[in-house]
């Protein structure tokens, strides 16, 4: 699986700045301040390592693609432009530096000139660590070799218009340790420290001097070239070469069998020898290169050697079709040809070419971008769609990759014979309110993900803290909208975790209201408050008893009483 590790590569620069310094500018000229590359173009540029974790001569991959939309047509009409570079690495402690690959070509043909067209490009760059390196954390660098431009057919350098280096990401890397040492047979087993895990391609009516390794993404670990065991045909696989099977897992077995009786030529045409191979469905990236070696004494009369075709059986049609890129040695009695899937192949004679279809390689385009809904609540899914059409004659995989906020979300793989369509579907939820842009193989839109209302309780307060049975107790507390949309919050006022009370409170973004309760208890107590999270407590306490003022009022009243009657008893005496 790939990993995104670069947003804007050297490829991105390249398509405007070409055009810029051709047809912006007159040749012997240095580039006119004024004139600005967001003026006519808009691009946007990804690079991808494969992986970032390498071991020993373990082969990792850089993809770079490149999508440039022209918006103001050019002065001058840029036919092609074709870029060549090397990748290196420089180790992030020593400084030391190493190549990676020492040249690369991206090729832009045809190339946008007008307002509203596209260009596009693809490549993916083989890198290999040279034996010796130093283990460590590398910068990945990809360095300007040289640029070229068309211009009304004269190939014209514009090299020194072109920022010399580009920063590509970073690896880590781990040199193998020990040596190899020999391998018994087939198939893979447990990846020892250093060492990468690799599987035996098996073979059948094939045979190969060295043995045919894959990794567990299908990538071929050493240039192997194939024979049958009569050596008339041959197929040569580069190192880096990717070979899958028809579930896109990697392959496991490679055939090849000469066909005896192979389904009939189209008029006026004849078959010279055919070849079935397997296993059915095998694709490999980029093409591997099929030799065929023919009797000249099976060409008819009168056909010349160098008009002999390389064809291929559609089953889909039940024709046969012409391989564009055949090259025929009659000297050497081979006809070559790159070939990326595995079916029948044929050489035929071709009298009269109309009679045979020129393959149509596959070709996709995508339409129809759906995002639905185009608004939603943070955590809510949006479904982004398109349809993708194989506008070509060959059936092929397709890589469709989406794009949010310039940065890759996911990819879907897809397989589609020619001219078949099928709608892609991603699903997505994001937890942060704003606008995103969509990017889905070319096309682009956006959607709103709205904010939430978002509410906190904070700064409780009881007061009083102490009160007697029956008093009242005030209880307080914030409510805060921390969101940037209005709602509502229902606040909830527990005593001794019973609900005692509760408010409803409407407030706009951003916005706080306090919330009052009032409560009294009869029985006396320590009461524990809890709103919202928060917590405190309160307590109640019975009130003294009131004093009983008349009895001490009764015993002064008696006692002055008696002294009044005994003062009183006392005088009647005194006088009788």
């Amino acid at each position: 699986m790939r990993r995104k590790i670069f947003q804007v590569g050297i490829s991105g620069r390249l398509i405007v700045v070409l055009v810029l310094a051709l047809g912006l500018v007159p040749l012997g000229s240095n580039p006119v301040a004024a004139q600005s590359l967001n003026d006519y173009f808009s691009f946007s540029t990804t690079v991808e390592f494969s992986k970032t974790q390498i071991t020993g001569s373990e082969v990792f991959y850089a993809t770079i693609e490149a999508t440039a939309n022209t918006t103001n047509d050019l002065p001058l009409s840029v036919s092609q432009a074709e870029i060549t570079g090397r990748v290196i690495a420089v180790h992030q402690t020593s400084g030391a530096n190493v190549t990676l690959n020492s040249s690369y070509t991206i090729n832009i043909n045809p190339f946008p000139s007008q307002a509203g067209q596209t260009a596009s490009a693809n490549q993916t760059v083989t890198l290999q660590f040279p034996a010796g390196s130093q283990s460590g954390s590398y910068s990945v660098i990809g360095e300007l070799i040289e640029a070229e431009v068309i211009v009304l057919f004269v190939p014209i350098s514009v090299t020194s218009f072109l920022p010399p280096s580009q920063t590509m990401g970073a690896v880590t890397y781990t040199s193998g340790g020990g040596g190899g040492g020999g391998g018994g047979g087939g198939g893979g087993g447990e990846e020892e420290e250093g060492v990468v895990s690799t599987a035996t391609v098996n073979l059948a009516g094939l045979t190969s001097e060295t043995s045919l390794k894959v990794n567990g993404d299908g990538i071929l670990q050493e240039t192997s070239q194939l024979k049958t065991p009569d050596e008339k045909v041959s197929l040569a696989i580069a190192q880096g070469t990717k070979l899958l099977n028809a579930q896109g897992k990697a392959l496991d077995s490679l055939s090849a069998s000469e066909v005896t009786t192979p389904p009939e030529p189209p008029p006026q045409s004849a078959i010279v020898s055919a070849y079935d191979f397997g296993s059915e469905g095998a694709i490999f990236d980029p093409p591997l290169t099929l030799t065929i070696t023919y009797d000249e004494s099976l060409i008819p009369d009168g056909v010349a050697e160098d008009s002999l075709v390389m064809a291929m059986w559609d089953e889909a049609t039940d024709k046969w079709v012409m391989l564009a890129g055949s090259t025929v040695d009659p000297e050497n009695n081979t006809i070559t040809v790159p070939v990326n899937h595995f079916t029948v192949f044929a050489v035929l004679t071709d009298t009269e070419p109309a009679t045979l279809m020129v393959e149509r390689p596959a070709a996709f385009v995508t339409r129809t971008l759906s995002i639905t809904p185009a608004e939603v609540g943070v955590g809510e899914r949006v479904t982004i769609s398109a349809l993708i059409t194989n506008t070509g004659g060959l059936g092929d995989r397709y890589k469709v990759a989406l794009r949010i906020n310039n940065v890759v979300e996911d990819t879907r793989e897809i397989t589609l014979a020619g001219g078949a369509s099928e709608a892609v579907t991603f699903t997505i939820a994001k937890d942060v309110a704003g606008t995103y842009s969509v990017i889905l193989d070319g096309l682009s839109g956006t959607f709103v993900v709205k904010g939430t209302a978002d509410f906190g309780v904070s700064e409780l307060a009881i007061t009083p803290a102490e009160v007697a049975t029956g008093e009242g107790v005030t209880i307080k507390a914030l409510v805060t909208n921390r969101g940037d949309v209005a709602g509502s919050y229902k606040v909830t006022l527990r005593i001794d975790n019973e609900v005692a009370a509760s408010a409803v409170v409407t407030l706009p973004g951003g916005a706080s209201e306090e919330v009052i309760f009032t409560i009294a208890k009869d029985v006396a107590g320590s009461y524990a408050v809890a709103v919202d999270g928060l917590a405190g407590t309160f307590v109640v306490r019975t009130p003294p008893e009131p004093v009983k003022w008349w009895l001490p009022g009764g015993i002064i009243a008696a006692a002055i009483a008696l002294v009044v009657f005994i003062w009183l008893a006392v005088i009647r005496r005194q006088r009788a």
